[in-house]
C-alpha cells in the first residue's frame, strides 16, 4: 500500500490526481453532456428521451435490465437547475477532502460508489409500482457524510444554513438532526404514492449502505458465535483459582517522538496499515491526533 501514498514516490513522479476531483469532474462533465444533448436534440425529443432512459435511474429501465442505472443516475442533474449540481458538488467537496485522505483513494471511491447503489436501490424499491425516475448525487454525499460521522462522531462540524455558518460542538448531532429530517419527510412527503420532488428514499438508502460500509470495510466487527461452554464437574485445584484472579498486566504505552519529516512519514505509514487491517476503529487517541496532525504537512510539496 505504501507505493500509493505520495510522499512514497520519487520527486520526479507526477502526483495522481485525487479521486474526489474526478468525481466532480464527472459531475460536471454530465451535466455539460446533457445541455448539450438537450440544445442540439431539441427537435428530437425522442432521441434526447433515449439517452435520458439509458443513464438515469428509472422503474422502466430497471425492467428492461438496465442495471447501470443504479449507480449511473448519480452523475447527471437537473438540467435547468443549476443550484442542483452546485449544492451536490459543494458537498462532495468539503466532506470528500477529510476521507479520502484518511480512506485512500479505492476506499473512498468505494465509499462514494456503494452510498450511491443504497440509493437506488432504496428509491427503486420505494417507486416500484409509481414509477418515476432519478438522478443527481445527493445519495452519495449524504451517504459521505454519515461515513464521517461514523469515523468522527466527536469532532466540531460546521455548516451553512441559509447562507450562514454554523458551528456544532459534535459532528454526530447534526447526523442526528439530517437523519431525523429525511426520514420524517420521507415518512410525510414521499412514502405510500405521495409525490415529492426530492427523492429522500434515496437520501436513507445512501446512509444506509455508508452505515454498513463503515461496519464492513472500515470497521469490521468481528462475528461472535456463541458456542454453549461445556459443563464440567472437575474442580480446578486452588492455586489456579488464584491465578485467574490475578489482575492482568498493564499494557505498555509508547510515546513516539516525531521530531523529523521522516519520522513523521514512517509513524503515518503505520497508522495507514493499521486501518487496512484492523479498522479506523482500532485506532488510539494519539494515532488518531497523529493523523489528523500530519495530514496537512505531508500534503505539502
Amino acid at each position: 500500500m505504501g507505493s500509493y501514498r505520495s510522499y512514497m514516490r520519487s520527486d520526479y513522479e507526477p502526483e495522481k490526481t485525487s479521486i474526489l476531483i474526478w468525481l466532480i469532474c464527472s459531475l460536471v462533465a454530465g451535466y455539460i453532456v446533457q445541455n448539450v444533448l438537450l440544445r442540439l436534440l431539441g427537435d428530437y425529443p425522442s432521441i434526447y428521451s433515449d439517452f435520458a432512459g439509458a443513464m438515469y435511474l428509472s422503474i422502466r429501465g430497471l425492467h428492461g435490465f438496465r442495471i447501470w442505472t443504479l449507480v449511473s443516475y448519480a452523475f447527471f442533474h437537473d438540467p435547468e437547475n443549476l443550484l442542483h449540481l452546485l449544492f451536490s458538488i459543494l458537498g462532495l467537496y468539503f466532506i470528500g477532502r477529510e476521507l479520502e485522505t484518511v480512506l485512500g483513494r479505492r476506499l473512498f471511491l468505494a465509499a462514494f460508489l456503494v452510498s450511491v447503489l443504497g440509493g437506488g436501490i432504496l428509491w427503486s424499491v420505494v417507486h416500484w409500482s409509481t414509477g418515476g425516475a432519478l438522478l443527481g448525487a445527493s445519495a452519495g454525499v449524504l451517504g459521505l457524510f454519515m461515513l464521517f460521522v461514523c469515523m468522527y462522531p466527536d469532532r466540531p462540524i460546521t455548516f451553512l444554513l441559509l447562507f450562514f455558518p454554523i458551528t456544532l460542538p459534535k459532528a454526530k448531532y447534526l447526523g442526528y438532526a439530517i437523519g431525523f429530517l429525511e426520514l420524517f419527510s420521507f415518512v410525510f412527503f414521499e412514502l405510500f404514492g405521495h409525490t415529492a420532488a426530492i427523492a429522500y428514499s434515496a437520501h436513507i438508502g445512501g446512509m444506509l449502505a455508508a452505515l454498513a460500509f463503515y461496519r464492513v470495510m472500515v470497521s469490521p466487527v468481528p462475528l461472535r458465535i456463541p458456542w454453549p461452554k461445556p459443563a464440567s464437574s472437575a474442580i480446578p485445584p486452588e492455586w489456579v483459582k488464584k491465578a485467574a484472579k490475578a489482575a492482568p498486566p498493564g499494557k505498555t504505552h509508547f510515546t513516539v517522538n516525531l521530531t523529523g519529516r521522516d519520522q513523521l512519514k514512517a509513524e503515518v505509514d503505520r497508522i495507514l496499515d493499521k486501518i487496512n487491517s484492523k479498522g479506523f476503529a482500532s485506532l488510539t487517541p494519539e494515532e488518531k491526533k497523529t493523523l489528523d496532525d500530519a495530514k496537512d504537512l505531508l500534503s505539502r510539496n
